[in-house]
Order: C-alpha cells, then sequence, then structure tokens
C-alpha cells in the first residue's frame, strides 16, 4: 500500500492537535491501519508511514481510541483498525459496512458547530437499508438536552427528523414502497402510522428539510436534513433536537439552514 509521508499531510508542529490539521492526520493513520499488510501495527510503524512524529501519533491513537475508530492489541503497543477489533463501538453498533468511516469522521466537527452555535443535541445518522441507524450525537449547552436515542438505535427510516429527511431525499415510488414494508414496525410508535408517515415526508419535500416530534422523548421536536452522494442517493443526515418550546417555525429554518450548510461542506470532502 502507499506510505502517507510529510508531503501528503502537514506535519509542522504549528496548531499541532487543533481543527482540520488534526483530522487529516487522525484519518491518514486510519487509512494506513485499514490497508496495513499485517493485522496490527506499532507506534513505530506508523510514525514512519505516516511521516509523523511519534508524541503526535500517540495523542491522535487516544483519540482514535477513545472515538472507536482503533483498537489496541493484549500487548497494548499495537494498533489496528477497529473493525478488526472485538468490540462494537458506536460506529460499529448495527452500522452498515458500505458506510465510510472518513466521512462519518469528518462529520463530527460539523455537529460541535451545530452544537455549539444552537446550544441543543445534535444527531448524525446514516441510511442501512430500511432503516435509520444512529451513529453519534453532541450535546449543546442549554440546560436541557434532548437524550431519545443512542448511538446504535435503529429506527424504521421516517421515524425522526434525520431519518425523515432521508427519506424525504428518495424518490416518491421508492419511499412508499419502504415505509409499507416497514408498516408494522411503524405502527408500534405511539401516534404512527405508515398514512402518516407518508404525509409528513410530503410536508419534508415541500419545505426542503424535515421537522419530526420525538416519538422517544416526548415534547421534544427535531429539525433534520439529508446530504446525497454525488449518485443523487441520500445516505445520511444531521438533525437538531430540542424541546418543543424552542423550536418556534424561524428557529426550525435556521437550524435547517445550518444544517444544510455544513452538509454541503461535507459534500465537498467526498
Amino acid at each position: 500500500m502507499k506510505a502517507l509521508k510529510a508531503r501528503d499531510i502537514d506535519t509542522s508542529d504549528e496548531e499541532q492537535g487543533k481543527g482540520p490539521q488534526a483530522l487529516r492526520r487522525g484519518l491518514a493513520i486510519v487509512e494506513f491501519l485499514e490497508g496495513a499488510a499485517t493485522p496490527a501495527v506499532s507506534v513505530t510503524e506508523i510514525a514512519q508511514r505516516t511521516g509523523l512524529q511519534r508524541p503526535t501519533v500517540h495523542r491522535l491513537l487516544d483519540a482514535l481510541e477513545q472515538f472507536g475508530w482503533v483498537a489496541r492489541r493484549d500487548d497494548g503497543r499495537r494498533f489496528l483498525a477497529r473493525e478488526r477489533g472485538a468490540d462494537a463501538s458506536f460506529l460499529d453498533a448495527g452500522l452498515d459496512a458500505r458506510a465510510p468511516r472518513s466521512l462519518i469522521l469528518q462529520s463530527i466537527p460539523a455537529m460541535r458547530r451545530l452544537a455549539q452555535r444552537f446550544g441543543d443535541t445534535v444527531y448524525l445518522v446514516w441510511r442501512d437499508g430500511g432503516d435509520s441507524v444512529s451513529i453519534h450525537r453532541e450535546f449543546g449547552s442549554y440546560p436541557i438536552q434532548v437524550v431519545g436515542s443512542y448511538p446504535g438505535n435503529r429506527y424504521p427510516l421516517g421515524v425522526g427528523s434525520a431519518g425523515m429527511a432521508i427519506l424525504a431525499a428518495m424518490p416518491a415510488p421508492a419511499a412508499e414502497s419502504l415505509v409499507m414494508r416497514n408498516a408494522d414496525r411503524i405502527r408500534a410508535f405511539d401516534g404512527l402510522a405508515p398514512e402518516v408517515l407518508l404525509r409528513l415526508r410530503a410536508c419534508a419535500v415541500e419545505s426542503g428539510y424535515a421537522v419530526m416530534q420525538n416519538y422517544v422523548a416526548k415534547q421534544a421536536l427535531g429539525v433534520g436534513c439529508a446530504m446525497k452522494r454525488r449518485q443523487g442517493v441520500p445516505v445520511l443526515a444531521m438533525s437538531v433536537s430540542s424541546v418543543a418550546e424552542r423550536m418556534s417555525k424561524a428557529r426550525q429554518r435556521e437550524i435547517a439552514t445550518a444544517i444544510d450548510a455544513e452538509l454541503a461542506l461535507l459534500a465537498q470532502m467526498e
């Protein structure tokens, strides 16, 4: 495999560990580990193959391990990409194997910006067939945070504002067929039925974003937007959830505009 060297990523000490620079370095390590010829790799070899300094590699590996991207072998001195590891993390818990790990990692700074701006909980959801899978969440600063879903939770697509945003971005025949296949599961949520979900989808299509009551955390409301890949297929969505009293129509539009802007930046990184 190709070894990533200093010319491929910035290895200067300036702003070390901050912002996009740290993100690029972390992605370089993940890319190297996923393509490594041996099952696990030492810090020394990672440093040699990426052109990073060993202290930098140690810091990045600690962060990547915390978020479930890498795992240590039993000796504690060698590392492997998490998908080869043992226990599942929030990225592995039911997540479709086609989910691009780099794209998900790139989403996290965007989520943090949204959480900081609005003060509310931000969710990242990935589409897996007829389900939406919760991947990650970021909490804001408002005293009441909506904790309606945990990483790894799966719901019928359309249940929840992020899942509804994905459903609304699909062609109508495909969306309707999927909702009918999930009919029994949808009815398990109080107040929901396939017909109700399709009406909510029509509203989301018209407005350009999804607004949904939280069917797990009552008295909460979420605003979600989806990102399409270059082929036009919606693959992931972000949502901001808060107590309903904070979600005026004007604030819903402001949140949707902000999410769309972040997703547009992510789409450029693909």
